[in-house]
């Protein structure tokens, strides 16, 4: 099997049109907490994601592949200085499943997070249906599920806004790395 290879580079908007294609199939958007009906939203979704990433509320890029491939995006949302933690976003275009590439993203923005924006908690929220991103999620060594109800005021938000049951793993920065993986 191929090694598979990430880059991930700021957002250009040249690409948003390829974004969105891959972003309207059914599979990839259906358990994403965005608005797509049209790219119009699509396009107000990034710029609202480009002011608050220059005002340090939020840190959005694009993923490219060994072979020079636009595959998805990563983004950290509702950063919390005060409390060091983020949202954690990650989409890929369906051609690009079950290739590696979820975790090699996550753990390249894993590691940015708590070594250069000073992040010790990363969330990351699914719906209970998405049942495949939870299992892969629940693979990696560094992830776990809040041990207590200190997460419950977020949860019940996210459920109330999206009609849906929602499932809340997270990754603290010591269990990231001290993970096999890193250690």
């Amino acid at each position: 099997m191929k090694k598979q290879m990430i880059e991930l580079r700021p957002f250009e908007w040249k690409d948003a049109k390829e974004l969105y294609e891959m972003l309207r199939e059914q599979e990839v958007h259906q358990y994403l907490d965005m608005v797509l009906n049209t790219y119009q939203n699509y396009e107000e979704w990034l710029q609202k994601i480009e002011w608050l990433e220059i005002l340090g509320e939020a840190y959005h890029r694009c993923v490219w592949n060994e072979e020079e491939k636009l595959i998805g995006e990563i983004y950290l949302i509702n950063m919390d200085q005060e409390n060091r933690r983020a949202e954690m976003g990650t989409w890929i275009g369906r051609n690009y499943w079950g290739k590696g590439y979820n975790r090699l993203i996550k753990e390249r923005v894993l590691s940015e997070a708590f070594t250069r924006l000073y992040l010790e908690t990363i969330l990351l929220f699914m719906q209970k249906e998405n049942q495949r991103s939870i299992r892969s999620l629940q693979r990696l060594p560094y992830i776990t599920k809040p041990l207590n109800e200190q997460y419950q005021d977020l949860i019940k938000y996210k459920e109330y806004k999206l009609g849906k049951t929602i499932e809340l793993l997270i990754v603290k920065k010591e269990d990231f790395f001290s993970s096999s993986s890193f250690a």
